[in-house]
This record gives structure tokens, C-alpha cells and sequence, in this order.
């Protein structure tokens, strides 16, 4: 009906670009935080005490810095995904010995980053980055030093990395390809009839892990 119609096209046309912008920004900065406390407890909570301290807090500052990072913007995704993979493999690599069983270092964080590459990098720079997490996986298993089966050398890549790579990559293309999506009014062409343009990769998937730019 022409009257629903209008107040619909008006509610579309009242949601500003700022107003989704804003929620944007606060569920990254969320997603960011909840990431950063699982890795910091779970380091707490799976590294022995026979550690140095010096190394304990060298470790936790890296895992808080790379898991901030996940609440920057979505150009910066593949810059994360290779801190994210950094870490892994510098903490592993300067493990004090005689310690104990390897912690865990940023295993939520990797995860993350992963689905931050696959959801808004081109094809280029997130199977980069992709690589980057997986090789970032298994060189931290191997230099931890830990006892692990063979099988997880292959499994830990695929579920910390490869899965959340896809599920990004297939959020994002189903936005896009999502005729309720494309056919939707913005706020400028709900008031002057023109269409709305098809939207891009970057702002097809309004993902709670980014923020915009």
C-alpha cells in the first residue's frame, strides 16, 4: 500500500550513515575486547609460573596490542592477520625450556583476523594473509615445543585459520549477492527516487568484527 510504502521509505531514509557508523565502531571495539580477554585468560590460565616473568609480560603485552588491533579499520586487516601470526610464532620461538607445556598464546586472536581477511580483503591479499595465520599455526606448534599428534599439524591450520577465512569470504558474498541487499534504498536515494548502487566487497558485509574507515 502506497501509505505503508512511504513510512517504510521513510524509516530507511531516517537510519544516517553516522548513526551505522557508529554501531560499526562500537561492535568492533567489542568483538576487539572479548578476543583480547579470552587470549589474556587463557595465557594466564595455561602458562606455569616456573616461567620468567620477564618473558610472561613481554608475551601478554604482544597478545594485547595484536588483539586492539582488531578494532581498526578494515584496510588494516591484512596488516593484523600478520601481527596475529607474528606473535604466534615469536612467542612460541622465545619459550623459555624446562617451563612446562606451552601456553596458549592468541589462538581467539588468530581466529578473528582470519575472518577479517576473508570478509574484507580482495583475493589477493587475503589468501596472503591467509597463508600468513596458517604458516603463523604451524610454526607455532612445531617451536612450542609441546607434545601434539601429527593430525593436528593439519587440523589446527584448517579450524584457527582456513575455516573462518571462508566463512568471511562467504559472508561477504552473500551480501553482496543478496537481492533484498541490493534492492534496499539508502538514506540519500530514498528521498530523490534514484537507485542505490550496487555496494563493494568492503561495504557489502557489515561485520561486528570491523569498523569502518
Amino acid at each position: 500500500m502506497p501509505g505503508r510504502q512511504g513510512r517504510a521509505e521513510r524509516g530507511i531514509a531516517s537510519v544516517r550513515p553516522h548513526d551505522l557508523s557508529g554501531s560499526l565502531t562500537r561492535q568492533s571495539i567489542l568483538v576487539a575486547a572479548t578476543t583480547l580477554v579470552v587470549d589474556c585468560l587463557s595465557f594466564f590460565l595455561t602458562s606455569a609460573s616456573s616461567y620468567p616473568p620477564t618473558w610472561r609480560w613481554a608475551v601478554l603485552v604482544a597478545i594485547v596490542l595484536v588483539d586492539a588491533s582488531l578494532a581498526t579499520a578494515p584496510r588494516w586487516s591484512g596488516v593484523v592477520a600478520v601481527a596475529q601470526a607474528a606473535v604466534a610464532v615469536v612467542g612460541a620461538a622465545l619459550l623459555p625450556g624446562g617451563g612446562g607445556p606451552p601456553p596458549q598464546l592468541n589462538s581467539a586472536g588468530l581466529l578473528i583476523s582470519a575472518y577479517r581477511a576473508g570478509a574484507w580483503l580482495n583475493t589477493g591479499p587475503a589468501v596472503a594473509s591467509l597463508l600468513c595465520l596458517a604458516a603463523g599455526t604451524i610454526a607455532g606448534q612445531l617451536l612450542g615445543g609441546g607434545d601434539f599428534e601429527e593430525g593436528r599439524l593439519l587440523l589446527d591450520p584448517m579450524a584457527n585459520a582456513l575455516l573462518p577465512w571462508l566463512v568471511g569470504r562467504y559472508t561477504t558474498a552473500r551480501r553482496a549477492s543478496s537481492p533484498s541487499w541490493n534492492s534496499a534504498p539508502s538514506a540519500n536515494s530514498a528521498s530523490d527516487g534514484k537507485p542505490s548502487p550496487k555496494p563493494s566487497r568492503r561495504s557489502a558485509a557489515a561485520s561486528p568484527t570491523t569498523c569502518t574507515t
